[in-house]
């Protein structure tokens, strides 16, 4: 099926549908961006089920409305908001096919709200809401709503905003009482600490993540009724924060690490988490140790622990190779040979782990992002900043946590390696790991040539991968199972 569409701002579709073994494509249309830089769009399916799929450029924005078929329906072009309101940060659905979308200004303390209906714009205006001695920590989507995340400054004081058309309403989160310390064991206030944080990045729970995003000290998972927030900013442990959406509550949780099998003379320690479901992962290494927990995550009992030296000739909880993706740019990955090779990379890393079920087994991701520097103790929390995780950009981070882990995914900087558990026991299991969505759809990408625009995310059971191809001037949807 081949369409030919004429708008000024023709354009991309990105998309990706049912389960499939190889990969499906669902449509492609002709469409023409050569004289038009756009960015990857974002997605999102209203309340009819529709697709609506958004490319934005500098000053003009393209909007494509998809039936539940992924049929075309619309294609409608927009002039992007007045100065100064370049920056999209979310979107929320009112009614059947309402989309309401929320802009700001670079420093984030001017908003605008634009209302769109069946794909035309209604409403747009700028509406009062101000962040007053407030640190702007993230813009949040979830379930269709859209939400704002500040820390009071010079507190331990956090506010949720959740807006609703131009009104919006507030939720306080006190975690005074609890007591936060920096890397020299001073006092420190969570708001302070949320300020060296330069990416807090979106976890979601069913989209296979990357190292050079589960290496980040500061973590959200979105849930169906709460938030939580993990902050791995010292070696000793994760602390963990719950933030109820509808009623204010709030707990805070703390699961150690297995610092006391280290010895005194260990220096680069390095640890981090990850959530999947009800568990809790932990990673802990020098260049001589590795410890690596599973834990309850309601109350942090040890369910198995594993650990390798680096007097071990094969890591035990090993299934492939230790990988060692190349730069950002040189796009080589190499294999190395030993154990010690690993753990001395690792431990000048900032580590990570991730995991996730497939074929009804766990499969699990350990080591570290090699190219940040986590050296030199000036920086409060060692390997935050500088160092973007991706080519992303930040619509990506804000709208579709699914590309963002894609893009980070294929584009790693990590020395690893893969292991293979019982979904259950949780004991180790021998023979090869299987491949992620992300490896599918990257190794499908592979094959591609002069493409551009690609997103991938997540709808009901599936994931959507779109591409621009450059040649012909069309955009293409396939569909990848988990």
């Amino acid at each position: 099926m081949t369409k030919t569409l004429f708008f000024p701002f023709t354009f991309i579709l990105f998309f990706l549908s049912k389960p499939l073994i190889a990969q499906e494509t669902l449509t492609t249309d002709k469409v023409d961006f050569s004289k038009f830089y756009v960015d990857s769009p974002f997605s999102l399916v209203d309340n009819n089920e529709q697709l609506h799929l958004f490319f934005m450029s500098k000053s003009k924005a393209t909007h494509l409305i998809y039936d539940e078929k992924y049929q075309l329906k619309t294609a409608n072009n927009y002039n992007q908001p007045p100065s100064p309101f370049k920056d999209l940060l979310g979107y929320s659905l009112n009614g059947s096919s309402a989309i309401n979308l929320y802009f700001s200004n670079p420093k984030s303390n001017r908003f605008l709200v634009r209302f769109i209906e069946e794909g035309e714009i209604t409403i747009e205006k700028e509406f009062d809401f101000k962040i007053k001695k407030e640190l702007f920590i993230k813009a949040i989507n979830h379930q269709n709503n859209f939400y704002i995340l500040t820390a009071v400054k010079a507190t331990s004081i956090l506010k949720l905003y959740k807006f609703d058309g131009d009104q919006y309403n507030i939720q306080t989160y006190d975690f005074s009482q609890k007591r936060f310390l920096d890397y020299k064991n001073e006092p420190i206030e969570l708001s302070k600490l949320l300020k060296e944080v330069s990416v807090v990045p979106i976890v979601e729970e069913e989209v296979p993540s990357a190292i050079d995003i589960t290496s980040k000290i500061v973590k959200i998972y979105p849930k169906k009724d709460h938030l939580i927030l993990t902050f791995d900013h010292r070696d000793s442990g994760t602390r963990i924060m719950r933030l109820n959406l509808s009623n204010g509550e709030s707990d805070f949780s703390y699961h150690s690490v297995a610092t006391n099998l280290f010895t005194k003379a260990s220096y680069n320690l390095s640890s981090n988490s990850f959530l999947y479901r009800n568990r809790i992962y932990q990673l802990i290494a020098d260049r001589y140790l590795l410890v690596f927990t599973i834990k309850n995550l309601a109350d942090g009992e040890l369910i198995k622990e594993y650990s390798f030296n680096e007097d071990d000739i094969d890591i035990p909880i090993a299934n492939s190779p230790i990988y060692q993706d190349g730069s950002l740019y040189s796009g080589k990955v190499r294999e190395l040979d030993k154990t010690k090779q690993f753990l001395r990379k690792t431990s000048k890393s900032a580590v990570g782990v991730f995991a996730y079920e497939k074929e009804g087994l766990l499969q699990v991701q350990l080591g570290g992002v090699s190219e940040i520097n986590t050296g030199g103790g000036g920086a409060v929390f060692g390997a935050f900043g500088g160092i973007p995780i991706a080519t992303a950009g930040a619509l990506t981070v804000t709208f579709n946590p699914a590309f963002f882990a894609y893009d980070s995914f294929s584009k790693t900087r990590s020395v690893f390696i893969k292991c293979l558990f019982d979904i259950n026991t949780l004991e180790h299991l021998p023979g090869p790991t299987e491949n992620t969505v992300f490896d599918n759809v990257a190794d499908y990408a592979d094959t591609l040539e002069r493409i551009d625009l690609e997103t991938v995310f997540r709808r009901d059971d599936y994931f959507i991968y779109g591409y621009y191809h450059k040649k012909n001037k069309t955009y293409s949807l396939l569909s990848f199972e988990p």
